[in-house]
């Protein structure tokens, strides 16, 4: 494998391991800070858990559709660039089958199909 190969596959690992490390934190810490700031509410307003898990929760619940839906995207485009994929998609564009010719034979004539001698079963020795 050649040199600029391998540091092209070594910069793209890096940019994957920092994209999963960003999901992460975004999975952790924005639920952490967002129940925090409801714990601050609760203080404030004396309503014990109520903020603290109403807003931990929808940003729980929210950070992972977010996260589900950035993965669904990545991967449709990579399936996207996939050669099965871009053979479908060869074939899609095709244009469809073309209608089978005609039988050229006068109206008024029934056409005369012949069929070849095949041996009976008699005559199979």
């Amino acid at each position: 494998m050649s040199t600029a190969t391998t540091q092209h596959s070594q910069i793209q690992d890096r940019y994957r391991a920092g994209d999963a490390l960003s999901v992460a934190f975004e999975l952790v810490a924005t639920p952490a800070l967002f129940a925090f700031f409801g714990w601050l509410i609760d203080g404030a307003l004396g309503t014990a858990p109520l903020f603290t898990l109403v807003l931990g929760l929808f940003t729980a619940v929210y950070a992972g559709w977010r996260a589900l839906r950035t993965y669904s995207e990545q991967m449709n485009r990579y399936n996207q660039q996939l050669p099965s994929h871009r053979f479908e998609a060869a074939l899609a564009n095709q244009q469809s089958p073309q209608a089978p010719p005609t039988c050229l034979v006068p109206e008024n004539q029934a056409p005369v199909i012949q069929v070849a001698d095949v041996p009976h079963s008699g005559d199979i020795k």
